[in-house]
C-alpha cells in the first residue's frame, strides 16, 4: 500500500507540471499537486487547483549605443485585458509583473528617444518572458504656425498622438509662432493636429526619421463667422444654448450669451447645418442650410421650443425614496434617450428635450427589480407628474462541489425563469462559493457547468420578493487525455488542436501550449475515443480506439510531419503565365483543393491547406482554353511537387487580319482549334446591323476553314469557341474587316464642261471606309504632278488658267486614307475655250504742242481681249526729235477691259515744225497682236522783236560740211584699185554686178592680205578672204553661206 501511494504521489507532482488557464482557454487544464488532499487512487488525482493564471515580462532598456535609460516608460498592452505599465530602474531594468496569460504588445519610450514596440510578446502560464529594448534618439518636428499672410500664430496648439505608446503631446507655439516635439519620435508618418482662435484647424502628415529633424510650416486659415440670436417659442432671449455648426469637414460651437450666439473658430467655407439645445428647450437638429463664405460671415436666428416635464419619486413598497435609481426616458416619437438618477429622495425630473409625443421608461436599481413604465403621450410643454414603486430583489446563493464534496473553483452558474427577461450568470471564487443577486420573486432553474466537470443538470428553485434562497449544485468529474505534440525533430507544436471523437461522433477538443502540451478534461465522458491531431503546415495524425476510465488518465503523444506542397505555373502557347487560371488538387480518396493562378501564373497548395500524404492529380482551366488534366502524382510529406502546365486555346484565328480592307465580298476565315471545340461564326454589319451566321468544321488536324460573305463597308467578324459547348467556357475572338474603298466624288465641274472662267475650281467629297473625314485629295490636270486639294470630307481645288491651255482637258483625282494603302481615283473632262488677246493703243491727245523743251507725251494702253496680258511698247517720230519712253518699255500686268498709260518724253525743237510720233504696243503673249497709235507734233519758234534769224546760217553750215565730206571720200576711193568681176563657178550662177571692196594688207608678209564683201543680187552677204598675193583666185561660195577660200 506505502509503494502504491508513493507512485500516485510522484505521478501527481509529473501532472503539476501542466498549466491551464481554466477561465481563459476552457479545454486546456493544469495539473497542480496539494499536499493536504490525500490521494488514494489513480481516478483520484487531486480535489483542489491552485490555477497559475498571470506571468511577467522583464528586460532592459539601453540606448542605441548600450547605455541603460533610468526610468523609461514600459507598457504591456492587450486589446481585452488592458493595459500594464512601469518605469526602467536607474539601471534600465524594468519588470511587470501579474500579467494575465495572453500576447501582448509591449512598448519602451524615454525623453529624447525613440519609442519601440514588440508587437507580439506571449506571457506563458506562471512565467516570465525577458524582452529588452534599443532606443535610438528622437526625431525632431520644428516648425511655425502662421496666418496666410505668414504672420506668425503665437498660442497655438499643435497636438501629437502615438498610439502605440498611448501619448499624446501638446505643443504652444511662442510669440514668434515656433514649436517643437523631440520625444519618443522614431522614424515613420505621424499626425499633427494644429488650431487656434479664431482659425480652422489644421491636419497634417508629417514623416520623421529617428534622429533627424524635419521643419514644418503650417499656414491656418481664419475661420469664418456664424452669428444671430436665439429665443424661445414665446419670443423670450435665451442664455446658455449650446449652438453648434457643422458640415463634412468643419465644426465649431459655442454657447448664447444675451440671447445671441457667434461662433468663430474652426468654419471653413461651405454649407453648414446648426443645432442647438440647453436646458429647459427641445434640442434642435438641421437648422439651415448656412452657406458661408471662407473668412466670411452669415447670419441664421434660432427659435427653440420650450420642453415638457416628467417629474416624480420612485419608492419601494414600504414607501421610502429610492436613492440612485437609474431611469431612462425612450421617446418613440422622437429618437431621444435621456437618463437620469434619483436623489437622496426618491426624487426625479426629465426637463429637457421633451417634445410632444410617445415614451417609454425603465427603472433599474441595485437590489430592486427592474421595472418598464408602459407606452404614454406627452402634449406640447405639457409638465407631467409620475409616481413609480420598485421591488426589491431576491438573491440566490450556495456552494459548488464535486461528487467528493470538494469546491469546484472557476464554475459558472446560471439561474433562467421563464417569466423574467433574460438570465443572471457568477462564477464560483476559491471555496466554490457564489452568489446570484438582483433577482425578482419567480421560479428559477439553476445549474452549474465547469471545465472539468459534467453538469448534474438543473435545480428548480422558487423566489420570493427579497427573499435570500440558498442553493447548493453538484458537478461530477470527468476523464482525461493528456499529452504532447511534436515535430519530427523534437520540437514542441504550440496551438495544435487535438481532438477526441466517441463512437457516436461527439467530439472534445483543446489546443496545445506553447510547449507543445495538451490535456483533454473536464468533458470527456468514460468511453473509447480516437484522437485527431491537425496543427497548420503538418499532417495529422491520428490514434484511435484509446480507452479513457471514469476519473481517469490516458496519455497519448503524437508526432507531425510537415505537410507535402504541390506548386507550378500555367502557361499559353507562348509561354505567357495565365492568371486567374482555376486549379483544382484532387486526391484519389476525394478530397479536392481550389485556387486561382496569381498574376504571375503561379499556384501552390500547402499551408495552411491540409495536403496530406498521398496520390493526386491536377485539374486545370481558363476562359478560352481546353480543359487539362495531369497525371496521377505522389505527395510526400516535406516535399514539393513542382509541376509547369502549358494550356492549348480553344481556337486560334489566322485569317482574316484586324482591320484588313477587301475589294471582294467573299473572304476566307480560317484558324486552327482543339478536337472537342464547336465553333460559330457571326458577322455583322456596322451600318445595317444585318449578320450571317456560319458554322465552320474542325478537321482531324485541328483545322477550320469557311469561305464567308462579307457586307458592303464595316464588318465585324465574332468566332466563338467553346469546350463540349460549356457555356462557362467561352474564347471570343473578334475582327473588324472592310469591303470598300474611300468615297470620292467630283461634285463641279460636270463631265463635258465648259470653263469660262480664268481660274479652274473643281470640288467635291471624300469619306474613308468607316465614314471618316480623315482623306486626303490630291487633284491634277492632265499629265502634271497632283497637288493637294483643300479640305478633307468635302474639298476643293483651285488652278489657275493659262493662254495656252485652251481645248479638251482631263482633271484627274485621287483620294488617300490616313493608313496611306488605299487609294481612289476618278476623273472628268473639261473644255477651255481658245483665250482672246487684243490691246488697243490711244493718245491721251491728239495733238501736242510745244514752243521747244522736253514734253510728256501720254498713251493710253487697252486690254480688249478677255486675258490678263503685259505690253511691250516701242516709240519713234518722224523726224531728228529724241523721244524717250518712261520706265523699261513695258505695261505688265493689264486686266481684261482695263487701261494703262504710258508716257513718252519728246524734245521739242525750238522752231517751227511738225513731226509725228509712232507708238505701237506689242502683247507679251502673243506677239503677232499689235496695235498703233499717232499724236501730231508742233513746234513753235520761241522769237523776240528785232531778233535775227539764224536758220539760213545754220542750213549754210550743214550744206558745205556735206560737200566737204563727200570730195574725201572721192579722192579715198580714187585710190582702191578696179572693180573685179566675179564668176560663181560652183553654183553656176552669175551676178550681174557687185561691187568688191578690197582693203589690202599693209604688211605682204602676213598669212592673209586683206578681207572684202560680195553682196549679190538677192542681198545676201558672202564673206570671202584673200591670201597675200593677187591674182588668178578661184572661189567658191553659196549665197547666204561663210565660207573661206585658201590660196592654191
Amino acid at each position: 500500500m506505502f509503494i502504491a501511494y508513493i507512485f500516485l504521489l510522484v505521478w501527481g507532482l509529473i501532472f503539476s507540471s501542466f498549466s491551464v488557464n481554466s477561465f481563459q482557454h476552457a479545454t486546456n487544464l493544469s495539473f497542480e499537486h496539494n499536499t493536504s488532499t490525500k490521494i488514494t487512487t489513480i481516478s483520484k488525482i487531486t480535489t483542489t487547483y491552485e490555477r497559475q493564471t498571470t506571468g511577467s515580462v522583464i528586460g532592459y532598456i539601453y540606448t542605441n549605443t548600450g547605455v541603460p535609460i533610468a526610468n523609461a516608460n514600459v507598457s504591456a498592452y492587450n486589446f481585452s485585458i488592458g493595459r500594464f505599465s512601469t518605469n526602467a530602474n536607474s539601471a534600465g531594468y524594468y519588470s511587470i509583473t501579474n500579467l494575465p496569460v495572453g500576447e501582448y504588445q509591449l512598448s519602451a519610450w524615454a525623453p529624447g528617444r525613440e519609442f519601440d514596440v514588440n508587437y507580439s510578446v506571449n506571457v506563458p502560464y506562471s512565467g516570465s518572458v525577458s524582452v529588452s529594448f534599443y532606443l535610438g534618439p528622437s526625431g525632431v518636428i520644428s516648425g511655425t504656425v502662421v496666418t496666410r499672410t505668414y504672420t506668425p500664430i503665437p498660442n497655438a496648439q499643435v497636438r501629437l498622438s502615438i498610439s502605440a505608446i498611448n501619448t499624446t503631446i501638446i505643443k504652444t507655439t511662442n510669440s514668434l509662432g515656433q514649436f517643437q516635439f523631440s520625444d519618443y519620435l522614431a522614424t515613420g508618418e505621424y499626425t499633427l493636429y494644429t488650431n487656434a482662435d479664431g482659425f480652422i484647424q489644421l491636419t497634417s502628415r508629417i514623416h520623421v526619421n529617428s534622429g533627424s529633424t524635419t521643419n514644418v510650416q503650417f499656414v491656418l486659415n481664419r475661420s469664418a463667422t456664424i452669428s444671430g440670436s436665439v429665443k424661445d417659442d414665446l419670443g423670450n432671449p435665451l442664455n446658455g444654448i449650446y449652438v453648434i455648426a457643422y458640415n463634412n469637414t468643419y465644426m465649431g460651437a459655442n454657447f448664447s450669451t444675451s440671447g445671441n450666439y457667434i461662433i468663430d473658430h474652426n468654419l471653413g467655407d461651405g454649407i453648414y447645418y446648426l443645432e442647438a439645445y440647453g436646458e429647459g428647450y427641445v434640442r434642435r437638429n438641421f437648422i439651415g442650410p448656412v452657406n458661408v463664405a471662407l473668412e466670411g460671415s452669415a447670419t441664421c436666428n434660432i427659435v427653440l421650443n420650450r420642453s415638457a416635464k416628467i417629474h416624480g419619486t420612485v419608492r419601494n413598497t414600504q414607501g421610502y425614496g429610492i436613492q440612485n435609481v437609474r431611469i431612462e426616458l425612450n421617446g418613440i416619437d422622437a429618437g431621444v434617450m435621456l437618463t437620469e438618477y434619483t436623489d437622496i429622495a426618491g426624487n426625479y425630473m426629465f426637463d429637457t428635450n421633451l417634445s410632444a409625443g410617445r415614451y417609454v421608461m425603465f427603472l433599474s436599481a441595485t437590489g430592486y427589480v427592474s421595472k418598464s413604465i408602459p407606452q404614454f403621450s406627452l402634449g406640447f410643454a405639457e409638465d407631467r407628474t409620475i409616481q413609480i414603486t420598485l421591488n426589491r430583489t431576491g438573491k440566490i446563493y450556495g456552494i459548488v462541489q464535486d461528487q467528493y464534496g470538494a469546491p469546484v473553483v472557476g464554475a459558472q452558474v446560471t439561474a433562467y425563469a421563464q417569466n423574467i427577461l433574460g438570465t443572471l450568470t457568477n462564477t464560483t471564487d476559491s471555496t466554490g462559493s457564489y452568489s446570484l443577486l438582483g433577482l425578482d420573486a419567480g421560479i428559477y432553474q439553476v445549474y452549474a457547468q465547469a471545465n472539468g466537470y459534467v453538469s448534474s443538470g438543473y435545480t428548480t428553485a422558487t423566489l420570493s420578493e427579497g427573499q435570500n434562497l440558498s442553493v447548493n449544485l453538484k458537478l461530477n468529474a470527468t476523464g482525461c487525455i493528456n499529452g504532447s505534440v511534436s515535430d519530427s525533430t523534437g520540437n514542441p507544436i504550440p496551438y495544435a488542436l487535438v481532438t477526441a471523437k466517441d463512437a457516436f461522433g461527439v467530439e472534445y477538443t483543446t489546443v496545445t501550449n506553447t510547449s507543445g502540451l495538451y490535456s483533454l478534461k473536464g468533458t470527456l465522458p468514460a468511453g473509447i475515443y480516437d484522437v485527431i491531431v491537425t496543427a497548420n503546415g503538418y499532417n495529422k495524425a491520428v490514434q484511435n480506439g484509446l480507452n479513457v476510465p471514469k476519473f481517469g488518465v490516458v496519455y497519448a503523444n503524437f508526432i507531425l510531419y510537415p505537410l507535402g506542397k504541390v506548386s507550378g505555373t500555367i502557361y499559353d502557347e507562348n509561354s505567357n503565365p495565365i492568371s486567374g487560371a482555376k486549379v483544382t488538387l484532387l486526391s484519389l480518396l476525394g478530397k479536392a483543393y481550389n485556387m486561382s493562378t496569381y498574376s504571375n501564373g503561379t499556384f501552390s497548395f500547402g499551408y495552411p491547406l491540409d495536403i496530406q500524404e498521398g496520390e493526386y492529380k491536377l485539374l486545370v482551366s481558363a476562359i478560352g482554353f481546353a480543359n487539362y488534366t495531369s497525371s496521377n502524382f505522389m505527395v510526400r510529406p516535406g516535399e514539393i511537387y513542382w509541376t509547369n502546365i502549358t494550356l492549348t486555346r480553344i481556337f486560334t484565328l489566322s485569317t482574316p487580319s484586324n482591320m484588313q480592307n477587301f475589294t471582294s465580298p467573299y473572304i476566307q476565315i480560317s484558324g486552327t482549334a482543339v478536337q472537342d471545340a464547336s465553333l460559330s461564326i457571326i458577322i455583322q454589319s456596322s451600318s445595317t446591323g444585318e449578320e450571317r451566321v456560319y458554322v465552320p468544321t474542325i478537321n482531324s488536324n485541328g483545322i477550320f476553314s469557311v469561305q464567308a460573305e462579307i457586307f458592303s463597308g464595316r464588318n465585324i467578324i465574332t468566332i466563338d469557341g467553346k469546350i463540349n459547348n460549356d457555356n462557362n467556357n467561352t474564347l471570343r475572338v473578334s475582327r473588324t474587316v472592310f469591303l470598300t474603298i474611300p468615297s470620292l466624288t467630283i461634285v463641279s465641274p460636270l463631265n463635258g464642261t465648259t470653263i469660262t472662267s480664268k481660274t479652274l475650281i473643281v470640288s467635291g467629297t471624300a469619306l474613308n471606309y468607316l465614314g471618316g473625314l480623315d482623306v486626303s485629295v490630291f487633284a491634277k490636270l492632265d499629265s502634271e504632278e497632283y497637288t493637294p486639294a483643300i479640305g478633307n470630307g468635302s474639298w476643293i481645288w483651285y488652278k489657275e488658267l493659262t493662254y495656252s491651255m485652251n481645248g479638251q482637258h482631263t482633271i484627274f483625282v485621287k483620294a488617300i486614307d490616313s493608313l496611306g494603302t488605299v487609294v481612289k481615283t476618278t476623273s472628268i473632262i473639261v473644255n477651255i475655250p481658245p483665250r482672246e488677246i487684243g490691246v488697243k493703243i490711244e493718245p491721251y491727245n491728239n495733238n501736242v504742242t510745244s514752243e521747244g523743251g522736253v514734253v510728256s507725251c501720254k498713251f493710253r494702253i487697252i486690254n480688249t481681249g478677255n486675258e490678263l496680258d503685259s505690253y511691250r511698247i516701242t516709240a519713234n517720230v518722224n523726224k531728228l526729235w529724241s523721244c524717250k519712253i518712261v520706265g523699261n518699255g513695258t505695261v505688265s500686268n493689264v486686266r481684261d477691259g482695263t487701261s494703262e498709260f504710258v508716257s513718252i518724253k519728246v524734245t521739242f525743237p525750238n522752231l517751227n515744225s511738225h513731226a509725228i510720233l509712232t507708238v505701237s504696243a506689242v502683247s507679251l503673249t502673243d506677239n503677232s497682236v499689235e496695235s498703233m497709235a499717232e499724236m501730231h507734233l508742233y513746234s513753235t519758234e520761241r522769237q523776240s522783236p528785232g531778233e535775227i534769224n539764224m536758220l539760213p546760217i545754220f542750213l549754210m553750215f550743214v550744206i558745205v560740211a556735206i560737200i566737204i565730206i563727200f570730195g574725201m571720200y572721192t579722192w579715198k576711193k580714187a585710190l582702191e584699185p578696179q572693180d573685179e568681176e566675179v564668176y560663181d563657178t560652183a553654183a553656176s550662177k552669175y551676178f550681174s554686178s557687185y561691187d568688191l571692196a578690197i582693203e589690202k594688207s599693209r604688211s605682204h608678209s602676213n598669212e592673209y592680205a586683206g578681207s572684202g564683201y560680195a553682196q549679190s543680187y538677192n542681198g545676201n552677204i558672202v564673206k570671202t578672204k584673200h591670201f597675200a598675193t593677187y591674182g588668178e583666185e578661184n572661189i567658191s561660195y553659196t549665197a547666204g553661206e561663210r565660207m573661206e577660200q585658201k590660196r592654191e
